[in-house]
């Protein structure tokens, strides 16, 4: 018996060994990333399944602040009054601490993404320029992001083109 064909048979288990070394190396890796991966959308899903339950409570801060607003000047001395305020100033601090954030504001320039446009009008000489187009003109309800992703749009007056001047188009 020679040692030649020990020494092949050595070498063939060698490679086979090394072969399913490797093939187990990169099916731990993947699992090792897929593991990453389902903790990333745990904690994506985590943040964003709130989301129906903001959605719910963002007319009533609406509300509430369009309430304050309207409070007469000879009143908002009064206990009550300052009470009101200052749940919402509560409930705008919570909905911060979950990453909730308003946004829109006159002057923005206009985006489909962002803005629901509810109507137009000219804008007056001064603001933005008369009727300049793809501006906001007035902000009627602001929207709401949860993390960077919007959750309402911010309802909005556009500034109108006016009938002499003529839309560049962007390139």
């Amino acid at each position: 018996m020679s040692d030649e064909p020990l020494k092949s048979e050595e070498i063939d288990w060698k490679i086979r060994a090394e072969e399913y070394l490797a093939g187990w190396k990169r099916a731990m890796a993947d699992y090792q990333n897929r593991e990453k991966e389902l903790a990333r959308e745990k904690q994506e899903f985590a943040r964003f399944a709130a989301t129906a339950l903001f959605t719910e409570f963002l007319p009533v801060l609406d509300n509430l602040c369009e309430a304050v607003a309207h409070i007469p000047d000879a009143q908002k001395e009064l206990g009550w009054v300052k009470g009101v305020v200052l749940i919402q100033k509560q409930f705008e601090d919570a909905l911060t601490r979950h990453e909730v954030r308003a946004f829109g504001a006159a002057g923005d320039v206009f985006d489909t993404s962002r803005h629901e446009a509810v109507g137009e009008e000219p804008g007056e000489p001064g603001d933005f320029g008369p009727g300049e187009p793809n501006k906001v003109v007035r902000v009627i309800a602001p929207g709401y992001e949860l993390a960077g992703r919007v959750i309402r749009p911010a309802k909005v007056i556009v500034g109108k083109q006016d009938s002499e001047s003529k839309l560049i188009p962007s390139e």
